[in-house]
């Protein structure tokens, strides 16, 4: 697995690259829940993370942004695909709001989802 040197996590000094499915996974976290990602059953519990995010060096089959749709999360995103990335955001829409997506939603992929759902997980 890569790791991506590209984040610099304020909060936390770790990088977080997942091997999913054959591919790399790059998850940049945007909400200030409690999580769980489920990587081979085993959970992950992140909790807020401000990213600072200079995405240069990713080499990832795709990016997924979780709080997407959100402000900060909306402004990654548009970070993201301005770098030509593939990104998908999942967003419960509890806080976020679509409209926040407008000057990309041609170029993501959103999907209405908890990150703490795996179902949701595996649908984006």
């Amino acid at each position: 697995m890569k790791n991506i040197s590209c984040l610099n996590l304020l909060f936390a000094s770790h990088n977080l690259s997942i091997q999913y499915n054959g591919s790399n996974l790059c998850v940049i976290i945007c909400s200030g829940t409690v999580f769980a990602i489920y990587h081979h059953l085993n959970p992950i519990y992140i909790s807020w993370l401000l990213i600072k995010l200079s995405v240069k060096n990713v080499n990832m089959a795709r990016i997924l942004v979780t709080g997407g749709a959100g402000f900060i999360g909306s402004t990654i995103a548009a970070m993201l695909v301005s770098q030509d990335e593939d990104v998908t955001v999942l967003d419960n829409m509890s806080l976020g709001k679509e409209y926040e997506l407008n000057d990309v939603k041609d170029k993501i992929r959103l999907v209405a989802g908890d990150i703490a759902n795996p179902e949701d997980v595996e649908k984006a």
